[in-house]
């Protein structure tokens, strides 16, 4: 028997799920790679940035799932609404299981390498093959054993039933096994071939893509003999087909780059070729005689479902691929992003829909929405374009330095500042006729608390120090208070309350940027970003330069001593809020919504939990041969640490098992009960905390 003790948030991972979501691309900002259904409503697709999306409503809506994790996935398969894996890398990666529908996902990677192809045939017996070679499992991928050996990386397989299977690589190589991975047999040699999917209807008839090694050139290859020879029935020169799917021994389809779509109808013996989209498809699956196709770039997710192979819709939304450089709101519902190559997008009605403004074609930098019928922009080649009529008219000038990033700000109609980077804070009381500079400095960040109160961030090139600027009369008087360390960001709620941050530690100030005391020293990344909403709620963008540059969002309730992940890996370079969301963007055209009001009631949930002792039932139950057992310890006055024990017995009282045997802390918890070497029938489960003891019964049926 063995278990797994994590320390979670019982019952609120499903609502940090629903957090956030994309707002453009939808439902997937990052390109997707493969996707699953177990019946006609029910399915999972997952794709780079460790992007996975979980629909219940047969594919209408898509909700983002939270991966613990960075990876690109390759692959899910679920066995059930519960039980499923997800694989990813290349050339390193994860191996994901979950009981849960998605929930909570353990890793099980025998190696460091990553993984490429998953093939499950049963909740028990699963293959993987990747980097290492193909590995197998025949505990749910609990414990993994080598089953081959290969030249290049074991690049694709399938198993027809737990005795047949077939794997290839990527250079060339067929192999066959008739006992269930114990013995493989060469087949095939293709010479300066990359096998990238093979399918097998049965033991005799299967399909395989395949592209050049050195070359970009896919084809589709088909045999009848189990394997030993092999027909090329299609092919294509300067693209690589990526996966293929095979309804039955006349019925298939394969897809690949630059929307190369081919599909077959009789065997084989000839394919048609049919229109999706310009985007590279990647992963296909097929449920109750419909399709599923999803791919995309680096810019957007795409999905696509048909009823059959010539009748295509898509399920994914994009409106804009502009580099997003700005965003600003007036009230929850009216708000207008814009970009480079004069992107200019509004919404009013809190952005559900979105229209493109066609006005300028030059970059533009920055926006400051004041009402209904005051909007300020700045634009990179030294422009100012303002309405005060609600867009109805605008009036353009070129009053700003040209060729330099700006950041805008209007408090009134006639009152406004435009914060020039790496360089000086310019201001103007007339609406814009006319600016003049109040403050020259290197600068680096700013912040309004209001019209009057503002700071400026100096954070000079090759120094170890930082200066914080503060004037209280609208830049009129500075005031200069120098810190011993290089400061990266700053926020101010109000003339008092303020954060900054160096690298990978906050400082909080209660007296207007005076003195400064460390609130957190613990955050993983490098802060790029603050934004707080009031005195305990904030938001951090947090940079991990070790992969990829990944972007997370966290934030606080109680000032930054602690945070909580929102989404860990993305792009988002800034943020900016509205009375009920946070609202993110980046060089993508990625718009991110964030839902305050889910925020608050997660850790309203949070809070209830932790005010009492419970007991979970087990989950699933019955069970064979794993479950989840969930318990929580309250957080009192009383109760700092306590020993804790949860104990597994047999109906007539006899101990079998014990999970936990030691002091935790005050929290939630979560144990992976296997009881693979025990008998059908009934067990219970005992919590004791000191004097508090509770016990649940729970059903192994084997």
């Amino acid at each position: 028997m063995k278990t797994r003790v994590i320390l979670l948030l019982i019952g609120i991972p499903l609502l940090l799920n629903a957090q956030y979501k994309w707002n453009n691309s939808r439902p997937s900002a990052y390109p997707l790679n493969d996707i699953f259904f177990v019946n006609a409503l029910v399915g999972w697709t997952v794709g780079n940035y460790s992007t996975c999306l979980k629909t219940i409503d047969g594919g209408v809506t898509w909700e983002p799932i939270k991966i613990p994790v960075y990876s690109n996935l390759q692959k899910v398969v679920f066995v059930d609404e519960n039980i499923g894996w997800i694989i990813g890398g290349e050339t390193e990666g994860p191996i994901l299981k979950t009981i849960d529908g998605g929930k909570n996902w353990n890793d099980s990677n025998p190696t460091k390498n990553g993984w490429v192809d998953l093939c499950v045939i049963s909740k028990d017996l699963l293959f993987a093959s990747g980097v290492v070679g193909v590995y197998k499992s025949i505990n749910g991928g609990k414990n993994w054993k080598k089953s081959s050996e290969t030249s290049g990386w074991a690049s694709t397989l399938f198993f027809l039933d737990s005795l047949n299977g077939w794997f290839c690589n990527t250079v060339g190589d067929i192999y066959k096994t008739t006992d269930s991975g114990t013995s493989w047999n060469l087949l095939k040699n293709m010479k300066y071939t990359w096998h990238k999917r093979i399918k097998f209807v049965n033991k005799r008839i299967g399909y395989l893509v395949s592209a050049g090694l050195y070359s970009k050139e896919g084809k589709i290859y088909k045999t009848i003999d189990g394997g030993i020879t092999w027909e090329i029935q299609d092919s294509v020169t300067g693209q690589e087909f990526n996966n293929l799917e095979v309804k039955d021994s006349l019925n298939a389809v394969a897809i690949g780059d630059n929307d190369l779509f081919r599909y077959t109808e009789d065997g084989g013996e000839i394919w048609y070729s049919d229109y999706i989209s310009n985007e590279s498809l990647k992963g296909i699956t097929i449920n109750s005689d419909k399709f599923w196709i999803v791919g995309g770039n680096a810019l957007k997710g795409k999905i696509y479902s048909g009823n059959y192979f010539n009748n295509w819709t898509e399920l994914s939304k994009l409106f804009t691929t502009a580099e997003l450089t700005d965003m600003d709101f007036y009230d929850k519902d009216h708000g207008i992003c814009v970009g480079i190559g004069g992107a200019i997008l509004k919404t009013t009605d809190n952005g559900k829909a979105w229209e493109n403004l066609d006005l300028v074609s030059f970059d533009l930098s920055s926006i400051s929405y004041l009402d209904k019928n005051n909007i300020f922009i700045s634009g990179r080649n030294g422009a100012f374009v303002k309405t005060s009529d609600g867009g109805i008219s605008w009036e353009i000038t070129f009053p700003f330095q040209k060729n330099v990033k700006t950041k805008i700000k209007f408090h009134s109609p006639s009152l406004g500042y435009i914060f020039y980077e790496h360089g000086n804070l310019a201001k103007t009381t007339d609406g814009g006729a006319n600016w003049f500079i109040v403050k020259e400095y290197e600068n680096y960040d700013f912040t309004f608390a209001d019209s009057m109160n503002l700071w400026l961030l100096s954070s000079p090139l090759e120094t170890d120090y930082s200066e914080i600027y503060h004037s209280q009369d609208g830049g009129n008087n500075w005031t200069t208070n120098e810190l011993p360390y290089f400061a990266d960001a700053i926020n101010f709620v109000d003339e008092q309350r303020g954060w900054l941050s160096s690298e990978n530690k906050l400082y909080r100030t209660n007296d207007g940027g005076t003195t400064w005391n460390v609130v957190n020293e613990n955050l993983p990344n490098i802060i790029d970003r603050i934004l707080f909403i009031d005195d305990k709620l904030g938001f951090l963008l947090t940079r991990d330069h070790y992969f990829g540059n990944s972007v997370a969002i966290q934030y606080t309730m109680d000032g930054g001593e602690n945070f909580k992940s929102i989404i860990d890996f993305s792009q988002i370079y800034d943020l900016t809020a509205t009375s009920n969301k946070i609202w993110g963007y980046d060089q993508h055209g990625h718009i991110l919504e964030i839902d305050l009001d889910k925020i608050t009631d997660i850790d309203n949930v949070n809070n209830n939990i932790a005010n009492k002792f419970s007991l979970e039932q087990n989950y699933p139950n019955p069970f064979n041969p794993t479950t989840m057992i969930n318990y929580s310890i309250p957080n009192t006055e009383f109760l700092n640490q306590t020993f804790v024990e949860v104990k597994i017995y047999d109906v007539l009282g006899r101990e079998i098992k014990t999970l936990v045997n030691k002091v935790q802390n005050p929290g939630n918890y979560q144990i992976e009960f296997d009881g693979s070497s025990l008998s059908t029938g009934v067990y219970l489960y005992v919590l004791k905390v000191g004097g508090y003891v509770e016990a649940k019964k729970m059903l192994l049926l084997k």
